[in-house]
């Protein structure tokens, strides 16, 4: 007899879904993407003990076993954000390299 094994991928901080994340059952060598819900779901799975496993890029890795028989079977995993740490960005504004160009512009016989 078959089962469906489905259910959804969210994010744990901001309770959103995670689309395009892949969920692969180890045993079986098959995997399914997350749609735009962040749900996913394997149709004719045997009973049976399986791992599996869901990733995402920036997202930790989440591995859960499941012991599938009688019917079918929800299981949800909230990702939760590999290696949180804050990076901040500086920028700077060279006037003098931005009025040079300009200048040369303006003096070029090329521009038009």
């Amino acid at each position: 007899m078959a089962f469906i094994l489905k259910g959804r991928v969210t994010d744990a901080e901001t309770k959103e879904p995670v689309i395009g994340a892949i969920v692969h059952i180890n045993e079986l060598n098959i995997s399914s993407t997350t749609n735009l819900e962040g749900k996913y779901e394997f149709k004719t799975i045997s009973a049976g003990d399986y791992t599996v496993i869901c990733k995402y890029l920036g997202l930790k890795t989440s591995i859960q076993k499941v012991t599938i028989s009688g019917s079918d079977y929800r299981l949800d995993f909230k990702m939760e954000v590999e290696g949180k740490q804050e990076i901040n960005i500086v920028g700077k504004y060279n006037t003098e390299t931005d009025l040079s160009a300009r200048n040369s512009e303006q003096k070029s016989d090329y521009v038009m």
